[in-house]
């Protein structure tokens, strides 16, 4: 036969309750815990994909850029952190040998031309060679 003693030592140390007058054990609904583990997951993966395409979309634009930069003709040998001016001479003279019109870098700024050109922007070279808009 079984101690009362040990079945009293037995029922103090179990992790479930034994009489019949306990309150019931309700059971932790383990779908509202997946489903709200799953919406995590969805959230932290919506984050890091609009991480992913804002950073895609400033190469694109870094590409765009130094594609366009890239049509300008260029005598000079360019430097890192340089500021280059692009411009584009469109006068009559200019016609007759480039008909779409003249296109090159300078490191003279607009203010200091005396000859008006098409102004289009300002670019500076990066630590890795590109070349990023500059205002």
């Amino acid at each position: 036969m079984t101690d009362p003693k040990r079945v009293l030592e037995n029922r103090a140390s179990s992790s479930y309750i034994a009489e019949y007058s306990a309150p019931k054990i309700e059971l932790a609904d383990l779908d509202k815990l997946q489903q709200l583990r799953h919406l995590n997951l969805n959230k932290k993966i919506e984050t890091k994909l609009q991480e992913i395409k804002k950073e895609y979309d400033e190469l694109v634009e870094l590409n765009d850029w130094n594609n366009f930069v890239d049509t300008f003709e260029c005598r000079v040998e360019c430097e890192v952190g340089q500021t280059y001016y692009l411009y584009e001479d469109i006068s009559e003279d200019v016609r007759q040998f480039y008909p779409n019109g003249r296109k090159f870098l300078s490191i003279v700024h607009p203010d200091e031309f005396r000859i008006k050109y098409k102004y289009h922007g300002a670019s500076k070279i990066n630590s890795f060679g590109f070349f990023e808009k500059y205002n």
